[in-house]
């Protein structure tokens, strides 16, 4: 799968089949055309050092401050198509997607409506800008869900460890009051 083309990720055809307008846009744009990056299909334990020795660089120049300035413009880019109902959006991102979908809802508390985030990347950090400081911020429902064995999840990254997640969980938020 292509880094840049996470379409494969997303039941977009799904959602646009039940008159939903989907916008998947490519979050590494900036390093060029997609696919920025060429993946394996299956990212083993084996293989996964490497892989994220190319695509870190990348991530790591996402800084928040882009990733803002982004959500402003697809939420703008979105405002202004004809076939786009007025009212507000739903935002849904996996791994770092779910970091960007609950600092994009934050940022735009009025627009957008609920958040869904799977696997998601680490919500809680040290960092003066860590995602779980906005959540006095959100109005919107969320749900987060991370996956048995999730091999991101440790110490320090937001979730239990050693080294491996403990089993299902899911956590829903309600907004707005």
């Amino acid at each position: 799968m292509p880094v840049g083309q996470v379409g494969q990720l997303l039941p977009r055809t799904e959602l646009a089949e039940h008159g939903y307008y989907v916008l998947v846009p490519n979050l590494y744009y900036r390093h060029g055309p997609a696919p920025v990056i060429e993946l394996p299909e299956h990212i083993g334990e084996e293989i996964r050092p490497a892989v994220f020795t190319q695509l870190m660089p990348l991530i790591e120049a996402h800084t928040t401050e882009r990733a803002l300035r982004d959500a402003d413009s697809y939420l703008r880019f979105l405002t202004t198509q004809p076939e786009v109902s007025a009212g507000p959006v739903a935002v849904t991102g996996y791994c770092m997607g779910a970091v960007l979908a609950m600092r994009t809802a934050a940022a735009h508390p009025e627009q957008v409506a609920a958040v869904a985030g799977f696997h998601p990347g680490p919500l809680v950090t040290d960092a003066p800008d860590s995602p779980h400081r906005l959540v006095p911020n959100l109005t919107a429902r969320v749900h987060l869900g991370l996956a048995e064995n999730d091999l991101t999840v440790r110490p320090g990254r937001g979730g239990p460890g050693p080294g491996r997640g403990r089993g299902r969980c899911v956590c829903s938020l309600s907004g707005g009051g």
